[in-house]
């Protein structure tokens, strides 16, 4: 029927338009479906290119194509110390008795939790630090920090933290779950261990020293993602020129697996050079020759670039080893804080008559240091303080 050359409209009853309307939410809803498949598979897709090309699952081999290969795009590295110190990874300072390593490393923590120079020279990226002091105790790391920032006139709120008040042995699950919780609130962004042998003990000359070392530094990632930078000692009886990178005590493992190797040595001149050995992330930045200012200095502490050293300068003599403090050093890096006169002996230099002089004064003038006997043999021991501070 046509109304004024119109066709009449007929409009649908209830119900058809109740079907009108079902059929078509139905359609809406199969659309939507396809699309959320198909978003699905695309970051499924994703997903399992960013796992293959991070590690793969656990069931296969991460495996890429040379186009996937090519496709992956890894951002330029960020550094907390510009050239020196990347800000992701593991890295190392190792140097001899005597070169000042845990006064170069307090030094580093509060330029970079300051957002100052290196060695008044090196810039570096504000972050926040934990620094684990587990050689000294607390009056001597209290004694570096009082000296450092007052030399550079640092505030005391700066966002670096410390731990120093007693054992903390990452081979003892306790200790590993205080550290976790630690980061988790403090949530540093590099953590500073002086030094590797206390807090590791064991073999450092097994494969299982740096395999142990590596694993504990993934599981303390899944507590807070942080850099971590490790003071090791070189071999230290060694003969200093035996050449730079060959001299860091133990397992191979361990600087192969770094993103940067700093050494550091003392001159004839009472001087310092930082060698940087290793650098997974470019090319190694040049020597860097430096002053370093005890806390007997008026003024207080503190390290002064000084320029390119001269490449023929002579390397200082190993400087005197303290035997009490060596001793003292190796009984606390022994998981069992134990060792046989013979074996602690062999690993500390000097004469013989000197060492008994030394294990004699030990055991007089420090209550953890014991003489014993173990059915024939002779052993010294070193009683474990129980851990201190507030870690969680």
């Amino acid at each position: 029927m046509e109304v004024g050359g119109l066709a009449e409209i007929k409009r649908p009853t209830n119900a058809e338009a109740e079907e009108i309307l079902r059929k078509r939410e139905v359609e809406l809803i199969r659309e939507l479906e396809a699309n959320v498949r198909q978003d699905r598979e695309a970051l499924r897709s994703s997903e399992e290119r960013l796992q293959r090309a991070k590690g793969g699952q656990p069931d296969e081999l991460a495996i890429l194509t040379t186009a996937e290969l090519l496709s992956l795009e890894f951002p330029e590295p960020r550094w907390l110390i510009e050239g020196l110190l990347p800000a992701e990874g593991i890295s190392m300072l190792a140097g001899d008795w005597g070169c000042w390593k845990s006064w170069f490393i307090t030094h580093g923590g509060l330029a970079i939790a300051a957002g100052r120079r290196f060695i008044g020279l090196v810039p570096t990226t504000q972050a926040r630090v934990l620094i684990l002091a587990l050689e000294g105790g607390l009056r001597e790391h209290q004694r570096r920090v009082l000296a450092l920032t007052r030399s550079a006139e640092l505030p005391s709120d700066l966002p670096i933290f410390h731990f120093a008040a007693g054992a903390l042995r990452f081979e003892d699950p306790k200790a590993r779950e205080l550290l976790a919780g630690a980061l988790r609130k403090f949530t540093p962004d590099l953590v500073i261990t002086d030094n590797m042998r206390i807090a590791f003990g064991g073999n450092e000359d097994g494969s299982e020293f740096a395999r142990d070392a590596l694993l504990f530094v993934d599981e303390m990632q899944s507590a807070h993602p942080s850099t971590w930078l490790f003071v090791h000692h070189e071999n230290k009886w060694a003969d200093t020129r035996q050449g730079r990178g060959k001299k860091v005590r133990g397992s191979t493992g361990i600087p192969a697996n770094l993103g940067s190797l700093l050494q550091v040595e003392r001159t004839s001149d009472d001087t310092g050079i930082l060698h940087h050995v290793k650098s997974r992330y470019g090319k190694e930045s040049p020597p860097l020759k430096f002053q370093f200012s005890g806390p007997e200095v008026p003024g207080g502490a503190g390290f002064a670039y000084l320029g390119a050293p001269d490449p023929d300068a002579a390397v200082a003599a190993p400087a005197p080893i303290d035997i009490e403090k060596a001793m003292l050093a190796e009984l606390e890096g022994e998981p069992s804080g134990t060792l046989t006169r013979a074996e602690l002996f062999r690993r500390v230099p000097g004469s013989e008559d000197q060492k008994d002089r030394a294990v004699a004064r030990l055991a007089s003038k420090d209550s953890r240091v014991t003489k014993g006997t173990q059915g024939r043999a002779a052993v010294i021991s070193i009683a474990r303080l129980p851990i201190g501070g507030d870690l969680g």
